[in-house]
Formats: structure tokens, sequence, C-alpha cells
């Protein structure tokens, strides 16, 4: 069986989101108990934080990758194509 194949785009995103969200929650959580704040009254804030957070690293990464990464290796693989086949770019 083959293994499954990701796409770059997919790939990217979920690392990146997966890091920031990562940090957003270990900075919360540490800014709480280093405050002396009862853990139980502040999760529901933390639980917003992190989830806002990580909607606008997922929506903001993907307009990134997209932008940045993926729009120009389209551009190459279509120079690439066009230099293969002999036609001028």
């Amino acid at each position: 069986m083959a293994p499954l194949r990701r796409s770059l785009r997919g790939e990217l995103l979920f690392s990146f989101a997966f890091l920031t969200s990562a940090a957003v929650l270990l900075v919360g959580a540490s800014a709480t108990l280093l405050a002396g704040q009862n853990a139980g009254k502040a999760v529901w804030a933390l639980l917003f934080l992190w989830l806002g957070s990580t909607a606008v690293i997922v929506v903001f990464g993907a307009w990134l990758i997209r932008g940045r990464v993926l729009q120009p290796l389209r551009l190459l693989g279509a120079q690439a194509d066009a230099l293969a086949e002999g036609r001028e770019t």
C-alpha cells in the first residue's frame, strides 16, 4: 500500500498552527500561574484566548503560505515546463 501523500500547504499550515497554538497555551498557562490566579477560574479565559489565536494563525498562515510559498512555486513550475518544451518565458 502506498503511503499517504500530504500537500506542502497542509504540512506547513499544520506545523505552523500547532507550534503557535502550543506556544500561546504555554504562555497563557504560565502567566496565569505566575499571577497567582486560580487555574479553575482562568480556564475559560485561556480557552477563548487559545481558540481565538489559533483561528487567527490558521487563517493568516493559509494566506501567507499561499502567497509566499505556493504561488512562487507554481510560477517556477510553469517556467520550467515552458523551458522544457522549448518555449520562451
